[in-house]
């Protein structure tokens, strides 16, 4: 595949796990730009219309989104059932849906526990077990990116519920990448540092500039941008990363 092609992913469809965060959404543009079609799921109902309106669209591309609740094990599973039941087999899906948390461990409780982990521990394993049954995906395969942090196993004070979330999405990767083998489908887990996106904003506004100064000394080449993240993403989707 040539890489910089514009009808790259030309009649492809992809699933956004999480379509209406940062990089949900910039990764659904550059699908929709690339001529791929774009299946977003998310929380908040407006925000999903908001982004399906801003994909670039041509005579042959078509995007939908539904609302779910990807904490929930069943309608993580009934979603993507449906999904596999109303359109044509997957090319592709980029899981980015989740929270952060930056809370110290004598202050952390159950509900917490919640918010971070159900995603991953009943949405994402909920979603699984509808996308790895078989004829899910097209004959010659596709490609699975989950998107993690660099917390996984470079942690900070504070972030003990978020470190272990993320160092669970690892092992989840290695787990889907055996299962989903024998149906040509690859399996990346990428590991972010700080990306300027909402949830950065969140995480930084309560720092002074001194702060984040030396949070961004950590960065050899500075805070990443959506747009940095999106064509990695792209290129695991494309047929370019097929081995």
């Amino acid at each position: 595949s040539n890489i910089f092609d514009k009808n790259l992913l030309k009649r492809k469809t992809f699933v956004i796990a999480g379509g209406t965060s940062g990089i949900g959404s910039a990764v659904a543009m550059q699908i929709s730009k690339l001529k791929g079609n774009v299946i977003l799921i998310g929380r908040n109902l407006n925000k999903l219309k908001s982004v399906r309106n801003s994909l670039a669209t041509s005579n042959d591309q078509k995007h939908f989104y539904y609302n779910c609740d990807l904490s929930n094990f069943d309608h993580s599973f009934e979603l993507f059932t449906k999904i596999k039941n109303l359109h044509i087999e997957l090319d592709g899906l980029v899981w980015t849906a989740g929270s952060e948390l930056i809370k110290h461990s004598t202050m952390i409780n159950s509900s917490d526990v919640h918010k971070i982990f159900d995603v991953i521990s009943h949405g994402l394993t909920g979603s699984a077990k509808a996308f790895c049954s078989k004829g899910y995906w097209k004959k010659k395969g596709g490609s699975i990116v989950l998107i993690s942090s660099v917390s996984s196993y470079r942690s900070s004070a504070g972030m003990l519920l978020y470190t272990a979330a993320k160092s669970a999405l690892s092992g989840i990767t290695k787990s889907l990448a055996l299962d989903l083998s024998k149906n040509n489908v690859r399996v990346n887990n990428i590991l972010l540092g700080a990306v300027k996106t909402e949830m950065h904003s969140r995480i930084t506004k309560f720092l002074d500039d001194r702060l984040i100064e030396q949070y961004r000394d950590k960065h050899l080449l500075g805070f990443g941008k959506k747009d940095d993240v999106s064509a990695l993403i792209i290129y695991l989707l494309s047929d370019a990363s097929r081995w």
